[in-house]
């Protein structure tokens, strides 16, 4: 083991920790689409979704019985929108004029690196997501 390793690691669980622990949202879950590029949705049981719902919002695309990597067109998100859009992958998911013409729809970028990896992205999905959920209604 590498020398300074445990404290090292105690000390980013720690971390963590309390940044869960600021970024916990009581009220009402906000109904919200994690979209990758491509149309691709996380699943329920992923990091992001996890992180997500600690943060208030509740899963659009869960709530439709899709899965990790499942692929969720524009047009069903048109026919059934969620209150809010996380677009991970690009401006161009929400700059289509379709999707801009739902006024009742927030949108706001999620970095895709926040999606996949454990550890350090933790509190930055964390403080995204918490950030985005002050903005929201």
């Amino acid at each position: 083991m590498i020398a300074g390793a445990g404290t090292f690691h105690a000390r980013w669980i720690a971390r963590i920790d309390a940044t869960l622990a600021r970024t916990r949202y009581e009220g009402e879950p906000v109904a919200a689409l994690v979209w990758q590029a491509g149309g691709i949705v996380p699943g329920e049981a992923t990091l992001i979704a996890r992180l997500a719902a600690h943060a208030g919002f509740a899963s659009h695309s869960a709530a439709r019985g899709l899965g990790k990597g499942a692929y969720l067109p524009l047009e069903e998100v048109l026919a059934d929108p969620p209150e809010a859009v996380l677009a991970a992958g690009g401006e161009r998911m929400l700059s289509h004029p379709s999707l801009r013409s739902l006024p009742e729809v927030r949108y706001a970028q999620l970095d895709p690196t926040l999606l996949f990896c454990g550890g350090p992205t933790i509190v930055r999905a964390a403080r995204r997501l918490a950030e985005i959920r002050t903005e929201a209604p």
